[in-house]
């Protein structure tokens, strides 16, 4: 059956009613195209693509005359010359086979689509129920971008917290293991159907599962999100309904303090993803049943305060959103305060300064080498909290002509920046020991 969409989008003419009132949907405003689903996306983009091309490539500038031929030729290469093969199978688990095989010999088929079809070829006369609940899985995941990539990550995220570590690369064959007859096949089918929804739940912050768990926990999926740490998925998915709501929130507090530890104290993803697979898989047996014995499970890979400290003093943050996220929860720990003005850490109203500007002026900031501006740049002591407009008077400009701005700033680690001859390397590491003290202090274990 052809789609819905798709016939209006692509079969209808484009003066056909239905047509003109799909474009008024997809086209404008821009921001209406994001509630489609991510299939309807792609079908529309392609339209898209391929209204662009005939317009633009095929049969740009001719005559009128010329663009029909040219057109009409397209047509008829599309409509004669075309060649799509029908390889008939005595059976479905046959073709289902074939199209391992292609996948094997180079044809390149998301590993989505294989799981799926193994899925669909054991199912047998239980084909409808694993279609079913395989379309409720994805049609649930649309809603978070990068929908096929979604799907995958999804399906090694439960895995993960029910059979414990496992790369993306195994997926397949360990769910072949698994799934070998019908009823293991509608099993799995209705597994991935049930989780989904609470995957989509620690994945988007605004999922109506928050509705009414208040700002704070939509305000830490959010912070996990920006920080973007997917290795602890598989512990919150596994929690999600073995956890009291009050033992879910201070894990959620506990991953945001891990990811931060993890990410500015260099503990590498590999290392860290092993506990947290078994972590997870330990919380789906019910052996693990609170924080607490989560935390005892992540002690030896989480760094300590000393060694969270010392990375800290050397750190640098290229991602803007997360230096400010970073900055921001350093300035209320240190005016022991949660000011309003600071919660839009990942907001323009709060912006970010390069005290050392990433591209200075010729003849401006010779005191920095151009392999001392690569290192100390992007440096945490170089970065400044500042409001949007406040930064845009500091600009790209010398020290002295952005002190003014920098002493006038609401922030007090802003502030702390002023007052120097100069702004130097030595600076810049003063100011970021003192930033390691308060990140200790604003994450603590």
């Amino acid at each position: 059956m052809i789609s819905h969409f798709f016939y209006n989008r692509v079969i209808r003419r484009p003066d056909e009613e239905e047509r003109k009132q799909l474009h008024k949907r997809t086209g404008t405003p821009a921001n209406q195209k994001n509630t489609l689903p991510q299939s309807h996306k792609r079908i529309d983009d392609a339209a898209k693509i391929i209204g662009k091309y005939v317009k633009n490539k095929l049969v740009a500038q001719l005559p009128e005359d010329d663009a029909i031929e040219r057109l009409n030729k397209w047509l008829d290469f599309i409509d004669q010359s075309l060649r799509v093969i029908l390889i008939r199978v005595a059976d479905e688990r046959t073709a289902f086979t074939i199209f391992e095989t292609m996948n094997d010999r180079g044809l390149r088929l998301s590993a989505a689509d294989l799981l799926k079809n193994r899925l669909y070829a054991i199912a047998e006369s239980r084909r409808d129920e694993v279609i079913q609940k395989w379309n409720s899985m994805t049609g649930v995941l649309e809603s978070i971008e990068g929908q096929e990539e979604a799907v995958l990550e999804y399906i090694r995220c439960y895995w993960v917290a029910h059979y414990g570590h496992t790369r993306t690369k195994e997926l397949y064959d360990k769910m072949k293991e698994k799934a070998k007859n019908p009823q293991q096949a509608v099993f799995l089918a209705a597994e991935l159907e049930q989780y989904a929804q609470d995957y989509a739940a620690i994945v988007l912050s605004s999922h109506a599962k928050w509705a009414s768990r208040g700002a704070s926990v939509r305000s830490k999926i959010e912070i996990i999100q920006l920080l973007g740490v997917t290795q602890l998925r598989p512990v919150l998915l596994a929690a999600m309904n073995k956890f009291t709501d009050k033992e879910f929130n201070l894990l959620l507090d506990a991953c945001v303090v891990w990811s931060v530890r993890s990410l500015l104290g260099g503990v590498s993803s590999g290392s860290i993803e092993a506990h947290y697979s078994r972590a997870a898989q330990r919380i789906t047996k019910g052996e693990i049943k609170k924080t607490a014995e989560v935390k005892k499970e992540m002690a030896s890979v989480i760094p300590n305060n000393r060694r969270f400290g010392d990375s800290v003093k050397t750190v640098s943050v290229a991602p803007q959103k997360m230096a400010r996220y970073y900055l921001t929860e350093m300035q209320k720990q240190k005016d022991a305060k949660s000011s309003a003005e600071y919660t839009p850490s990942t907001g323009d109203d709060i912006t970010l300064e390069h005290v050392l500007p990433e591209k200075p002026k010729d003849g401006e900031w010779d005191h920095f080498s151009a392999e001392d501006r690569k290192q100390y740049t992007h440096r945490l002591g170089n970065l400044a909290l500042l409001t949007g407009s406040a930064n845009s008077k500091a600009d790209n400009v010398p020290y002295k002509q952005k002190e003014p701005t920098l002493k006038a700033s609401d922030f007090s680690l802003t502030r702390m920046i002023a007052g120097k001859v100069e702004w130097t390397k030595d600076d810049i590491d003063q100011r970021q020991a003192e930033l390691a003290q308060l990140a200790v202090k604003a994450w603590s274990l």
